[in-house]
C-alpha cells in the first residue's frame, strides 16, 4: 500500500469547501488501496463544525500542529487581553486578513510552514512516503511547504488548484504581492510532479501561462459522494404549495442573489406562491438585499427563509424538498474558469438548476451538457426574467424531471470516481520517475541568452522525455524561462584568478547537488570552468563554441592563459559543438581531435522568423542588431554612416542592441547618445523581441571582427528575407554567398563597407527582394533550428549509453 502525506490546512470536522475536500478524497483515497495521512492546524474556533465529517475518516490518521497565522494570533489575543483592541480585530478579522493576503499571496497562514515542515519532515522519516499532495487556490503554504519537502526528501508532490479566484476574489493584488505570486507559482508548478485544476477553464489558463505543464496537468472534478445519494429522502411535503428554490453555500460583496430578485420582480405573471431558500452563511450585503427585496415583494406571495449552516446529512435532505435550485457568479471574466462545489450536489439530487453565470463559462457548459437547467447572463435582467418564466410555465405543466442528468453523467461526477482518477494520473507520473528520467542542465552565462537562444533545444529535449535544468546568473530573464532555474553567481568580465576558482568551486558543489546526468555549456566560462567541475564529478558534458571572442583575437598574458584553460578543460569533454570550421581547426591544431563536430549556429525558427512587409516604404534604412560591443564592427558601421549621409542625408542608420554588456569591449551608453545627437543613427534600445525592427529595415549590417561562431542577427535578418552586408570574417561569411544573399566586406575597412553600402542602395527593390528570397532558401537548407536539435539529441543520446 502506497502512502500519500495530505497537507491541507483545514480538515474535519471543519465544515467548508476545503476541509471536506480534504476529508472526502482521504477517504476514497484509502478505499483504492492508498494510505493517506493528512497534516492539518489544531483547531481555530471560527468554522462551523461536522463531527459526520470526522465520523468518516476515523481510521485515517491526522497530524495536528500549532500554528502562528493571524487568524490564531487574534483570537488568542482576544481570550487572554479582553481589550477594545483585540475585540474589534477579532470582529473585523476577515476584512484584516484579506487586505493582508493582497499584499502577500503566500497568504495569511504563512506562520503554519514551520510548524507543518517538521510534523512532515518527522512523519517521512518514519514512514516511506510515496507522494505528497497538497490543495491551494492560487499559490500558498501548503504548496510552498510541499515544494520545501520535496526539495529536501525528493519526493514527489502533487497540486490541486482550487478556483484561480478562490483566495482573493474581491481584494485586488497590490503589486508587490502579485510578483511575489508569480514569483512563487512558477517555482512551486515547475517542481510540481502533476496539477489537479477543479474547472476546465482553469486548466487551459494555467497550460497556456506554462507551456511545461503539458502532459503534467489534468481537469479533475470535485464530485459528490454517491452512496450519500442511494438511501432515501424524505420528498417536499405534499403540504407545501409553494415552488421552493434553494440556495447553499456563502455569498459575499458581489456575488449576490440580485439577479434573482430582479428577475422575479421582472416577472410580474407569477400566480404561484414562491420561497426561496438560502442555506450558508450570509453578510450585509445580503442581509440588505434581502430586506429591499421583501419590502418591493410584500404584496405578492413570495418569502423568504434563510437557514444556518448545517451538516452535510441534514443539508441533503433540504435539497430534496426543493423544486429547484440557485446558483450565482459575478458576470466577470476571473470567474468563468469555476465550477461551484455545490453544483455536484444539485447534480445529484436530480431538480433543475438556474444559474445566473457568465456566458461561456464553465458552468454554462456543464449545465448545457447535461441538460441540468437554465442558464441565464449574470447581470442581465431580462435573460434572468426570460428563464423565471420558462421555469414557473415548465413547472405547472409538470415538465421538470427532462432535467434529471443520465445515470453516467451523475457517475461521472461522484468523488470516488474522481479519486480513482487522480490515483491513476499520480500512479502514471509515479511510473515515469521509475524509469529514471535523465536531467540535462543547460548552462551558461546569462539567462538571457538561455531565454533567448536555448529555448527551442531546451523544449525538444523536453519533448523527448528529459528533465531539463537551468543554471546562469540571475537577470530580468531568469523568471521567464519555463524550466527549473539555478542561480550562480559569474563575473563575465572578470579575469581574476581568484574569482575563477570559485567559481569553479560554485559549479562543483551545485553540480553535485543537482546530480544531472548530462551538461550542456554554452558560453567561455562555463565552458571552461564548469567542465572542469563536470570531469571531477565524472559528469559527461556537451560544449558548444559559438566562436572564440576577443579570446583568440589579442595577443596578452591573459587571452594566453584563458587559452591554455580552454584546451586543457575541452580535452575531457565528451562532445564539442563549433559553428565553423575555422575555430575546429585551430582547436584541432592543439590536440583536440576526438568528439567534435559542426553545428549550423544555434539554429534558426524559420518559422517564428518569417518575411514580412515594411510599413514604411519612404526612407531606406540600415539596421545594426547585436551585443553592442566594438568588436562587433560598430564604429565602422557610425563611420560608414557618417560619410553616406553627406551624399544621401535620408538614408536611415539604425542601432538596435544592449548597451553595457558584461565586456571588455561593451560600448558605453555616454557614447550612444553622442552618435545619437550628431544625428547620424537612430538607436532603437533593447528588444526582446526583434522582428519588428528587421521587417521595418532594408539591409542588416554586421561589420564584425570578433571570433564569431555564426551571429544570430544574420540568421534572424536572411530568415526574414533581407540582404545582409557583413564581413569576410569567421562565421559571418557562413551565412552570405557573396553578391546572391548580400555583399561581403573586408575587416575593418571602412572604405570597403561603404562601397557595399552603396552598392546595395544602388540596386533595385525588385533586386534586392531577390536577394533577401534566395538567402532565406539558403537559411532554411542549412541552418534551420531543427538540424541543430538533432545533433543534440543524438549527441545526449551516445554520451548517455
Amino acid at each position: 500500500m502506497k502512502n500519500v502525506l495530505i497537507i491541507s490546512y483545514f480538515a474535519p470536522p471543519l465544515n467548508i469547501p476545503s476541509s471536506v475536500r480534504t476529508g472526502k478524497l482521504a477517504k476514497h483515497f484509502l478505499t483504492l488501496g492508498w494510505n493517506p495521512i493528512i497534516i492539518s492546524v489544531k483547531d481555530i474556533g471560527f468554522y462551523f463544525k461536522d463531527y459526520s465529517l470526522s465520523e468518516e475518516i476515523k481510521n485515517i490518521e491526522i497530524i495536528r500542529t500549532e500554528s502562528l497565522d493571524p487568524q490564531r494570533v487574534i483570537k488568542k489575543l482576544r481570550k487572554k487581553t479582553h481589550s477594545s483592541v483585540s475585540e474589534r480585530l477579532y470582529k473585523d478579522k476577515e476584512n484584516f486578513i484579506y487586505k493582508f493576503k493582497s499584499f502577500f499571496p503566500i497568504d495569511d497562514k504563512i506562520g503554519w510552514i514551520p510548524f507543518c515542515y517538521k510534523a512532515a519532515k518527522k512523519n517521512i522519516l518514519t514512514h516511506k512516503i510515496d507522494a505528497i499532495y497538497t490543495f491551494v487556490g492560487g499559490v500558498n503554504h501548503p504548496a510552498i511547504t510541499a515544494y520545501y519537502l520535496s526539495k529536501r526528501f525528493d519526493i514527489p508532490f502533487f497540486v490541486e488548484f482550487h478556483d484561480l479566484w478562490a483566495d482573493h476574489p474581491f481584494y485586488p493584488r497590490t503589486k508587490i504581492g502579485q510578483k511575489l505570486n508569480d514569483f512563487w507559482e512558477r517555482k512551486v508548478l515547475l517542481r510540481a510532479a502533476g496539477v489537479i485544476t477543479l474547472a476546465p477553464g482553469s486548466k487551459k489558463i494555467l497550460q497556456e501561462k506554462y507551456e511545461f505543464l503539458k502532459e503534467r496537468i489534468i481537469f479533475n472534478p470535485n464530485g459528490f459522494d454517491a452512496e450519500y445519494f442511494e438511501r432515501e429522502f424524505k420528498p417536499k411535503d405534499k403540504n407545501e404549495k409553494s415552488i421552493v428554490i434553494t440556495f447553499c453555500g456563502h455569498l459575499y460583496k458581489n456575488m449576490t442573489p440580485s439577479d434573482i430578485f430582479k428577475a422575479i420582480l421582472e416577472y410580474d405573471e407569477l400566480d404561484l406562491p414562491l420561497k426561496l431558500r438560502f442555506i450558508g452563511d450570509f453578510r450585509k450585503a445580503f442581509r440588505v438585499l434581502k430586506e429591499q427585496f421583501e419590502q418591493r415583494v410584500k404584496n405578492r406571495d413570495i418569502t423568504i427563509d434563510v437557514l444556518p449552516r448545517m451538516p452535510y446529512d441534514l443539508l441533503l435532505e433540504e435539497l430534496h424538498k426543493s423544486d429547484a435550485f440557485m446558483l450565482f457568479l459575478p458576470n466577470e471574466e476571473k470567474f468563468k474558469p469555476i465550477l461551484h462545489a455545490k453544483l455536484y450536489d444539485y447534480l445529484a439530487v436530480g431538480k433543475p438548476i438556474l444559474a445566473f453565470v457568465p456566458l461561456e463559462s464553465d458552468v454554462e457548459s456543464f449545465i448545457k451538457m447535461g441538460n441540468l437547467g437554465y442558464v441565464a447572463e449574470a447581470g442581465n435582467p431580462e435573460s434572468g426574467k426570460k428563464i423565471i418564466k420558462q421555469f414557473i410555465t415548465e413547472f405547472k405543466q409538470n415538465k421538470l424531471s427532462k432535467y434529471k442528468a443520465s445515470s453516467g453523467y451523475v457517475r461521472k461526477y461522484s468523488r470516488h470516481e474522481a479519486a480513482r482518477k487522480i490515483l491513476e494520473f499520480m500512479e502514471d507520473k509515479l511510473e515515469s520517475r521509475k524509469k529514471s528520467i535523465k536531467k540535462i542542465a543547460v548552462v551558461s552565462n546569462t539567462a538571457w541568452s538561455i531565454f533567448n537562444f536555448r529555448s527551442g533545444l531546451m523544449k525538444k529535449l523536453d519533448e523527448q522525455g528529459y528533465k531539463i535544468i537551468t543554471i546562469a546568473p540571475f537577470d530580468e530573464y531568469a523568471h521567464k524561462i519555463l524550466y527549473e532555474y539555478h542561480k550562480i553567481k559569474m563575473n563575465n568580465k572578470g579575469t581574476n584568478p581568484f574569482e575563477d576558482f570559485i567559481l569553479f568551486l560554485r559549479f562543483f558543489f551545485l553540480y553535485r547537488k543537482l546530480k544531472p546526468d548530462v551538461i550542456l555549456h554554452f558560453t567561455p566560462k562555463p565552458n571552461i570552468y564548469g567542465t572542469f567541475a563536470a570531469k571531477l564529478l565524472r559528469k559527461p558534458c556537451v560544449n558548444n563554441i559559438a566562436g572564440l571572442g576577443t579570446t583568440f583575437i589579442r595577443e596578452s598574458l591573459v587571452t594566453k592563459i584563458v587559452r591554455t584553460l580552454y584546451c586543457i578543460s575541452q580535452k575531457s569533454t565528451q562532445k564539442i559543438f563549433f559553428q565553423n570550421r575555422e575555430d575546429r581547426a585551430i582547436f584541432q591544431k592543439l590536440g583536440i581531435f576526438e568528439n567534435t563536430d559542426l553545428l549550423p549556429g544555434s539554429g534558426i525558427d524559420t518559422n517564428k522568423f518569417i518575411p514580412k512587409k515594411k510599413k514604411e516604404q519612404n526612407n531606406f534604412a540600415f539596421l545594426l542588431h547585436s551585443r553592442l560591443i566594438w568588436d562587433k564592427g560598430v564604429g565602422e558601421f557610425v563611420d560608414a554612416a557618417r560619410r553616406i549621409k553627406r551624399k544621401k542625408p535620408d538614408v536611415k542608420f539604425q542601432i538596435l542592441g544592449f548597451l553595457d554588456v558584461e565586456n571588455t569591449s561593451a560600448i558605453p551608453k555616454e557614447q550612444m547618445n553622442k552618435w545619437v545627437d550628431e544625428g547620424v543613427i537612430d538607436y532603437l534600445g533593447e528588444v526582446c523581441d526583434v522582428r519588428e525592427y528587421i521587417a521595418n529595415s532594408d539591409c542588416v549590417v554586421l561589420p564584425s571582427y570578433y571570433r564569431e561562431g555564426v551571429p544570430r542577427s544574420l540568421l534572424e535578418a536572411a530568415s526574414m528575407a533581407k540582404p545582409i552586408i557583413t564581413t569576410n570574417n569567421v562565421g559571418c561569411k557562413n551565412v552570405v554567398d557573396e553578391g546572391i544573399t548580400g555583399f561581403l566586406c573586408e575587416i575593418k575597412s571602412v572604405d570597403d563597407l561603404v562601397d557595399k553600402m552603396e552598392q546595395m542602395l544602388r540596386l533595385t527593390k525588385k533586386t534586392r527582394c531577390e536577394m533577401g528570397k534566395k538567402g532565406r532558401e539558403k537559411i532554411i537548407r542549412e541552418f534551420d533550428e531543427q538540424i541543430v536539435f538533432k545533433k543534440y539529441v543524438e549527441a545526449i543520446n551516445e554520451v548517455t549509453k
